[in-house]
């Protein structure tokens, strides 16, 4: 049996980084659609770039992660052993953009299981799995909004906001087949 486990934050304090502050409140804009380059040249001058000062999170990631490895192995006769593994990964809250309400993410967790036969100097193996065993559905990944433009039928330009994410793998179940030919 064994456990890994990962905490990692890190955190701006008042850092200056690049944003969207056409007003000048130095707290990053919630924009709908892409600013004009009128818009940028009012708030900026020349430069087209903003910025502002930040205290949060330096990552959206997890600062906390762990997982749980277990693994048996019997031994049947002198040409067979069975083995049954099993992986439990888990992934804590994670915080995104603090000005976007909708892109924190939540904890979760992945079971996984293993089963099967094999010879034991490893000329073949037969095995039996069960992925994401609890069925759990979960956003591993949300990207920052992005605001792209697109014409219409009727030939009129119009813009849409989206955020593109990663969501955990369904169940799975499966049989794996391993022959070795040749040196080991």
């Amino acid at each position: 049996m064994g456990l890994n486990a990962a905490y990692s934050l890190s955190k701006f304090s008042d850092a200056l980084v690049p944003c969207d502050d056409l007003d000048g409140d130095n707290r990053p804009d919630n924009l709908q659609a892409p600013p004009t380059l009128a818009q940028l040249q009012e708030a900026y001058g020349t430069d087209y770039l903003g910025s502002c000062l930040l205290s949060q999170r330096a990552s959206p990631l997890a600062p906390f992660s762990a997982s749980v490895r277990t693994s048996y192995n019997h031994d049947f006769n002198s040409g067979l052993q069975g083995f049954a593994r099993g992986l439990y990964s888990f992934t804590g809250a994670s915080q995104g953009d603090p000005q976007v309400a909708n892109d924190d993410l939540g904890a979760f967790g992945i079971l996984d299981l293993f089963a099967g036969l094999r010879h034991p100097a490893g000329s073949w193996e037969i095995m039996a799995y069960a992925k994401n065993v609890l069925d759990e559905v979960n956003v591993t990944r949300s990207d920052a909004l992005v605001s792209t433009a697109y014409r219409t039928p009727a030939a009129q330009t119009a813009t849409a906001l989206y955020r593109n994410v990663g969501i955990s793998s369904e169940r799975e179940f499966g049989i794996n087949l391993r022959f070795a030919f040749g040196s080991r």
